[in-house]
């Protein structure tokens, strides 16, 4: 089964935010439990899953952005529609937007990583 490119837009501008906003639910839920066991091992997993989600839609993004014409217009005021469809701007647009947001999100999932490396597990 194959996801159309519309879906496949959707994936990449939405995965990226989620996955983050799962980082940081999780990296909370699972703190006591890290305490307890003495351990940071699980909450280094999570966020290895979850960069690695992030980092997935990035390529994807800029997979799907790649594929697709570029603009006639070049960021100017736009060509007409029967030049450059509106749909095509759309979704280099979405591309772009969802390669952007993965290496945002991305790094903000490292930064929330990093400290786990250098603060006592249980304070």
């Amino acid at each position: 089964m194959r996801i159309d490119d519309d879906a496949r837009l959707w994936i990449t501008v939405l995965t990226p935010p989620l996955a983050w906003a799962a980082h940081l639910q999780t990296s909370y839920s699972l703190a006591p439990q890290a305490c307890a066991w003495g351990s940071r091992s699980l909450l280094l997993v999570v966020s290895l899953v979850l960069l690695v989600a992030t980092v997935f839609s990035s390529v994807l993004a800029l997979r799907l952005w790649r594929e697709r014409p570029p603009l006639i217009a070049h960021g100017a005021a736009g060509a007409p529609e029967e030049i450059e469809p509106a749909a095509l701007s759309r979704a280099r647009f979405m591309a772009a937007f969802g390669f952007a947001s993965g290496c945002l999100f991305g790094l903000v999932i490292v930064g929330q990583t990093i400290p786990m490396f250098f603060l006592r597990l249980c304070d």
